[in-house]
């Protein structure tokens, strides 16, 4: 194992780091793999405020052949702005899987990162179909830090045409628009008054929202649909389109979705649906993010949703992917409009010499950003 070393990697690995992530596709009836184009660099703003990528290379081939990022933000914990990491985006090629010694010396290069005291703990997702992943990196081994569950993470995807009329029975009391520039203070006020009722909501500031440098990076003001009650602001919901820096690939199908692809998209386009698109495309889809509703009103919920799917449709969107924790009280009204689900598993990551206090983190239903996973 001698012939391998762990470093920081520099704008100097930005191709390298490209043909990685290109390699290493995530297999299943359709394997997709994950793209930074055109720069790797250029999506980090939405990783987080402190943003290390990790990379292992073989000396002797003198290439990257894994990566993973370490990141931190401050996000609200108990409902006080904490600094908390993320671990996530760990790749590494197929010919060099299986090595359980250079896993363990990659975590210990992330031990002596973590000494710089940026965040106290970790979150971290896992596929919950990936076996492999969970018995490797969450056995407690030797010099692994410690996966406390935090339960299951759901992504649902959201059709716009079939989502556009789940409010229409809804009050007359609630209005919706799409968000302007001038609303950017009212929005983070009230994500920072409603958010914090979740644990980890991240603790936005004015320069987040709205930005090409900020957490919500790309996120503009008319991809957000505000609900108002009585000129009140009650609820939020942007859908955000990642394309111009992240993208989905469809790397390939099962043999029985390869042959039913056509006759599927057929149908798909007279219903407005997401059509599978042909291996080596981007998957055209949105991220529901910053979904806040005062109190989880339901009802202020499907109205947002409503709205903006209306949105959607009429720009020709087909599908929008929104990720809640299993125990979030808005899930259940996704889940009756929604379509396929994705589930991953959440983690808390901590070095077993410094443990949290869990009672503590575990009294409120975690919240994630999907597109900044």
């Amino acid at each position: 194992m001698g012939k391998f070393e762990f470093t920081l990697a520099t704008a100097d690995d930005d191709a390298e780091l490209r043909e990685v992530l290109s390699s290493t596709p995530m297999t299943g009836q359709i394997s997709i793999s994950f793209a930074r184009e055109p720069n790797f660099f250029a999506a980090t703003p939405v990783d987080g405020k402190l943003v290390q990528i990790v990379v292992g290379r073989d000396v002797e081939q003198g290439r990257i052949v894994g990566m993973g990022s370490r990141t931190a933000g401050p996000r609200y914990v108990n409902q006080q702005p904490t600094n908390v990491g993320y671990l996530g985006g760990l790749r590494l090629l197929a010919e060099y899987r299986g090595q359980g010694a250079l896993i363990a010396r990659g975590y210990r290069f992330l031990r002596q990162l973590h000494a710089d005291r940026a965040a106290p703990y970790y979150l971290t997702t896992i596929a919950a179909d990936n076996v492999v992943a969970l018995k490797t990196i969450t056995s407690g081994r030797a010099g692994l830090p410690t996966y406390h569950s935090l339960g299951d993470y759901v992504t649902t995807s959201l059709n716009p045409a079939a989502t556009s009329r789940i409010d229409q029975d809804s009050s007359t009391r609630i209005s919706t628009r799409l968000a302007t520039i001038d609303d950017r203070e009212q929005i983070i006020t009230f994500l920072n008054a409603h958010g914090p009722r979740r644990q980890f909501f991240p603790a936005y500031a004015a320069a987040d929202l709205f930005s090409e440098q900020g957490w919500l990076q790309g996120l503009s003001p008319g991809d957000v649909m505000l609900a108002f009650r009585d000129d009140q602001l009650v609820g939020v919901w942007g859908a955000w389109d990642q394309s111009r820096f992240k993208q989905t690939i469809i790397h390939s199908y099962s043999r029985w979705l390869a042959l039913t692809r056509p006759a599927y998209n057929v149908v798909a386009n007279m219903r407005k649906r997401a059509t599978l698109p042909a291996p080596g495309s981007i998957l055209a889809a949105r991220y529901g993010a910053i979904l806040v509703v005062a109190e989880n009103d339901a009802e202020i919920c499907r109205r947002l949703i409503g709205a903006m799917s209306r949105e959607l449709l009429q720009r020709g969107d087909r599908l929008v992917f929104l990720g809640l924790h299993a125990a979030d009280p808005l899930l259940p009204i996704a889940r009756t409009i929604g379509g396929r689900e994705y589930v991953t598993q959440l983690y808390l990551v901590f070095w077993p010499d410094q443990p949290p206090d869990l009672a503590e983190l575990t009294q409120r239903v975690p919240y994630l950003e999907l597109g900044c996973l």
